[in-house]
């Protein structure tokens, strides 16, 4: 029975062998067929694409040309020129057009990620039908970050990052000790790649910069970013700086207010009248001895205080 189980699990193992080989072998075929008469195209996102249909058919014997671009989904049909001049548009797109005068050639500026798929042009002329495939691959260039950071134990985390590449970027160092290099792929909703490369320097590491090498479809070569291990004191130092300054022009904004405060608090209490003192004081007239033949004048008449009361007193004797 031991035997029997082991038979049929051997010539399970066989067929599910033989199924991956022909799903295989299908595939490759597949591929190969549709990559017979068909012209893969690369360019850059943002730019200008043209792809020329042109044949050996002379151009006043082509009756109509029709584009068609295929993706993951479905197949649509983009816009098609006929011979006597007249031009169909299936897409409410502008940024597609016929370039040339027989309709061989279609342009597309600025170009997008959703231009990414398959075109077919069809050319039916007096002596047939011809057509003729495009594999359009939109390409976008990735924005390079660097950045280190100083961990606890007194080693140094350096950080390269190649964010929205498509296709991903591939990211090396320069100084690199194995076992130390992690890196992180991170796929985006618009199609492209970030990746993210650390290293983690050595205690003995004394370099005061680090080398980080990228590669990318997009580069006309590969590309080294220098990142110094000091940068990262010194953006503290200047956000430090930076904070310290804030704090001062706030201090001196608050003391030019009070100044300012103080100074008008000042003028409008030296502006204000001064208050009059009022001696409620009763005057009281002691009877004084007359000599004979003047009158003399009351006891402090001499005083500012008496003198306009004895010369109100005087007048009315006079009068």
């Amino acid at each position: 029975m031991w035997l029997a189980k082991e038979a049929i699990s051997a010539k399970r193992n066989s067929l599910n062998l033989a199924c991956i080989q022909a799903a295989l072998l299908c595939t490759f075929i597949i591929t190969a067929c549709s990559l017979e008469n068909g012209v893969a195209v690369t360019t850059l996102l943002g730019g200008k694409i043209n792809l020329n249909c042109s044949t050996i058919q002379p151009s006043e014997e082509i009756i109509m040309v029709k584009w068609s671009r295929s993706n993951r989904t479905m197949m649509k049909d983009i816009i098609a020129y006929s011979a006597p001049d007249r031009l169909f548009k299936f897409l409410n797109d502008d940024r597609v057009n016929i370039s040339s005068s027989d309709g061989t050639c279609l342009q597309i500026q600025p170009v997008k990620f959703a231009d990414d798929g398959n075109y077919t042009c069809e050319i039916s002329a007096h002596q047939g039908v011809f057509r003729k495939h495009f594999f359009l691959s939109i390409i976008a260039p990735p924005v390079i970050a660097l950045n280190v950071s100083f961990l606890p134990n007194g080693k140094k985390k350096v950080r390269c990052i190649a964010s929205k590449g498509k296709p991903a970027a591939t990211i090396a160092w320069k100084e690199n000790i194995v076992g130390n290099c992690t890196s992180t792929l991170t796929d985006n909703d618009d199609g492209t790649v970030t990746v993210e490369s650390q290293l983690i320097t050595a205690n003995k590491f004394t370099r005061e910069e680090q080398i980080c090498i990228i590669n990318h479809p997009a580069f006309n070569k590969v590309q080294n970013h220098t990142i110094y291990l000091g940068l990262d004191i010194e953006d503290n130092t200047g956000s430090m700086s930076l904070q310290l300054m804030y704090i001062l022009i706030i201090c001196a904004s608050a003391t030019a207010l009070g100044m300012v405060m103080l100074t008008i608090w000042t003028i409008k209490r030296k502006r204000r009248p001064l208050a009059r003192i009022i001696d409620n004081t009763q005057q009281i007239h002691l009877p004084v001895p007359h000599s004979a033949g003047r009158r003399q004048q009351p006891r402090g008449s001499k005083d500012p205080i008496y003198q306009n009361t004895y010369c109100m007193k005087r007048s009315q004797h006079s009068d």
